[in-house]
């Protein structure tokens, strides 16, 4: 009877102190386990179940708390359970993002009649009716988002079935893709020059690596007055997938240059993507009718 007595009080105290707990204790407690479980990251609240993480890679993931709290209400012996439960998932996540696999996606710009094609090619195998299994994104009607793995083997489309095996959601790809873009810009440093054979006209061209080039339409950080000094709003040409041109809709000739490079470019280059001028607004694009 007294072991069972002591039993039963050890069980409604830790019962009373857990239950004591508010949203921000168990936050705070969270972050602090988080914290000398997972040294090499950082946590930083952002308000009670919110806390942001960001690894030594540069890689964040926001962490809510809100299910791990209702479980812990519900079972406030299990804290510790709980707790350690969500540290592991944190675990889990991060080992994708540092996957060879994850680290290698990359986007590519394409034309929309890439997708046609793709589809054409599918229906000629007797698969007409099959889902496209790559996996791509609309920027507008004519360029499309698709997704690579880049390796020392070669470039190769993604498909779904790839996201499955490497467990990426679908819904964070362009994250990812454009987070590793970005690194590959500065590391590669990317070349944004104004032609000097353009006179008294703002037009520039943006040079990388001969593969990514348009790709630099999906980072928004390149996309200011600070980096283009143009009149007006800012016009990407893309032609071909290693050649951009930018000018401004208040800038006439540059437009004009601009426009004539892109038409040639077109015609002549390989991986052709639009000889159309495509208007930044608000981190979309747009086509551009002059």
């Amino acid at each position: 009877m007294k072991r069972l007595f002591s039993v039963l009080f050890s069980l409604v105290t830790s019962l009373a102190f857990a239950a004591s707990m508010t949203e921000d204790e168990f936050t705070q407690q969270f972050t602090r386990q988080a914290k000398a479980a997972l040294k090499e990251v950082q946590f930083n609240i952002v308000r009670p179940l919110q806390i942001n993480s960001k690894d030594v890679n540069g890689y964040e993931l926001t962490v809510f708390l809100d299910n791990a709290y209702a479980q812990y209400m519900s079972s406030p012996a299990k804290l510790q359970f709980i707790i350690e439960s969500q540290i592991n998932s944190i675990k889990s996540q991060r080992q994708v993002l540092a996957s060879k696999a994850v680290n290698s996606i990359f986007a590519v710009v394409k034309p929309a009649d890439y997708l046609a094609t793709v589809k054409k090619q599918l229906s000629q195998a007797g698969l007409g009716d099959k889902e496209i299994p790559l996996v791509f994104d609309k920027i507008n009607d004519d360029l499309y988002v698709f997704y690579v793995f880049d390796t020392e083997s070669g470039m190769r489309m993604i498909t779904k079935k790839d996201l499955a095996e490497n467990r990426i959601d679908e819904k964070t790809i362009r994250l990812v893709a454009t987070q590793n873009l970005a690194a590959y810009f500065e590391k590669k440093g990317v070349n944004i020059r104004r032609l000097d054979q353009a006179g008294s006209a703002k037009v520039y061209m943006v040079s990388l690596d001969e593969n990514y080039e348009a790709s630099v339409i999906l980072l928004n950080k390149y996309w200011n007055k600070k980096t283009f000094d143009v009149s007006g709003s800012l016009v990407a040409f893309v032609p071909a997938r290693n050649v951009v041109v930018v000018t401004g809709s208040g800038e006439s000739e540059g437009l004009r240059i601009a426009a004539y490079l892109a038409n040639t470019g077109y015609k002549e280059l390989g991986y052709a993507i639009s000889p159309k001028g495509f208007l930044y607004e608000a981190g979309s694009w747009k086509s551009y009718d002059f």
